[in-house]
């Protein structure tokens, strides 16, 4: 019986292979900011755009008050860019 409970308490999984829930879930944040991090630092080259067939096409999804007002701000010095959709579900945030 206690091997029984060994093998299947939180701490020991019975694979023992030394990957526990914190470790993964810490190794898979890691993973999506890596796969992120690449776009994140082309985004900057957009800007550098010169022909006019180099628009670029965004939209908003629930930004909320705060959110939209500081990317409206922002996308002021952005010139190469058309804003095509804005969605929120509070109306007021729309106007």
């Amino acid at each position: 019986m206690a091997d029984f409970e060994k093998q299947h308490s939180p701490d020991h999984s019975g694979n023992n292979n030394g990957v526990n829930r914190r470790h993964f879930v810490h190794t898979a944040g890691a993973a999506s900011a890596a796969a992120i991090l690449p776009k994140a630092k082309g985004a900057p080259l957009v800007r550098t755009a010169k022909a006019a067939g180099m628009q670029v096409n965004y939209g908003f999804i629930g930004p909320g008050s705060r959110g939209f007002r500081l990317l409206k701000r922002h996308l002021q010095h952005i010139e190469i860019g058309n804003c095509v959709g804005i969605c929120d579900i509070y109306q007021p945030n729309l106007q």
